[in-house]
């Protein structure tokens, strides 16, 4: 049975810093970076050249809340998530309804004021789907009907 590829995770600050180091020694190869990379990060893995080719060309901070995407050839400002600013974050997640996460948000730093020990993923998820059906309750339906 073949086993399953392993990938080069990076967490965001990682991403950065090996951005820095890449414009601080333009002159190295991507293997070089690679194997770098892999040694000062612990990676499992030398990073695929198309992983090291995405971070290297990624110009836009995940950081900078003014950032935007380029979709369909027009631009699209992404509402910043609270959690867009965690540079231990491996992945970006784009807020698909700002209230939701708010309230959401609002919610969890709730339990965590009471000390309530339910904050799991999956409770998470369940009261996520929950405020966001309350959200579409709410909404009138434009149809006029």
């Amino acid at each position: 049975m073949p086993t399953k590829a392993q990938r080069a995770r990076m967490t965001h600050a990682e991403k950065l810093t090996l951005r820095a180091y890449h414009n601080a020694h333009p002159e190295l190869t991507q293997e070089v970076l690679a194997v770098w990379a892999k040694i000062k990060f612990r990676l499992s893995v030398v990073p695929s050249r198309k992983t090291l080719s995405r971070v290297l060309t990624n110009h836009v901070s995940a950081f900078d809340s003014n950032s935007a995407r380029k979709t369909n050839h027009r631009v699209l400002t992404n509402h910043v998530s609270a959690f867009d600013s965690n540079s231990a974050r491996k992945t970006n997640h784009r807020v698909t309804s700002p209230e939701t996460e708010e309230r959401l948000l609002l919610w969890i730093r709730q339990c965590e004021q009471y000390k309530l020990s339910i904050i799991t993923g999956a409770t998470i998820r369940a009261k996520a789907d929950k405020i966001h059906r309350e959200i579409v309750i709410s909404i009138p339906d434009e149809s006029g009907s």
